[in-house]
């Protein structure tokens, strides 16, 4: 076995969230009173509110509304958010650890140099998401808009983008391992020449070649230069 990597798992689904079946509820002034939410029902309106180093354990957010939250450095492990809305929320430095995301708004998330591992994000709205400089091990995420990403400088590991909008995405300078983007819109991509070792299915060839013809300057067209007349 090579050394390091004993026990490391091969399989690129996320682990689920380990959530118990009953919760406790807390109301807003409780929850702005405690920097440690563990094993709660959240349905709370909390949006702009600053929660930076929130630690979050086994909780389930259901119809909550943290719009422009700013919830830097936050660690959040065990938990579920459906039917929220996270717009504009500012996730920076934080950790995400067997996390699920359903039916999610979740425009203008910024996730830059988060720590994402074993979450899945399935029909939320994330356009103009930032995951600049974001570290991920086993994300899933499925049947998104992902229109405008930036992922610039990202490191993504066992990760799948499966038919996800990923118009006008920037992955410049990405690192790639274990990565599938199968189903999804490649449209437009930036930084597509740093797509190296990524998997893609026949169809996305197409809009795939554009792609990266655009970004070394190449046209294609059916017009030649007249020659000179003699």
């Amino acid at each position: 076995m090579t050394p390091g990597r004993a026990g490391k798992r091969t399989s690129a689904q996320p682990i689920e969230p380990r959530l118990d079946d009953e919760l406790g509820h807390a109301g807003i002034d409780e929850l702005l009173d405690d920097p440690q939410w563990q094993r709660l029902r959240v349905d709370a309106d909390l949006a702009g509110q600053t929660l930076r180093r929130l630690d979050v354990s086994g909780c389930r957010f259901e119809g909550c509304r943290l719009t422009g939250a700013d919830l830097q450095g936050a660690r959040v492990v065990d938990t579920m958010f459906e039917d929220c809305e996270l717009s504009g929320v500012l996730l920076a430095d934080a950790v995400l650890t067997r996390v699920v995301l359903r039916n999610c708004r979740m425009s203008g998330l910024f996730l830059s140099s988060a720590k994402v591992r074993d979450v899945r994000i399935s029909d939320c709205k994330i356009d103009g998401l930032s995951m600049r400089m974001a570290t991920t091990e086993r994300l899933l995420v499925e049947r998104c808009p992902m229109r405008n990403a930036d992922l610039g400088g990202a490191t993504l590991e066992q990760t799948r983008l499966f038919d996800c909008d990923l118009t006008g995405a920037d992955f410049s300078k990405t690192r790639f391992q274990d990565v599938r983007f199968h189903g999804s819109d490649l449209a437009g991509l930036r930084g597509i020449e740093h797509l190296r070792g990524i998997a893609i299915d026949p169809e996305q060839m197409h809009d795939f070649a554009m792609a990266l013809l655009a970004a070394h300057g190449v046209t294609v067209d059916d017009d030649r230069e007249p020659s000179a007349a003699t």
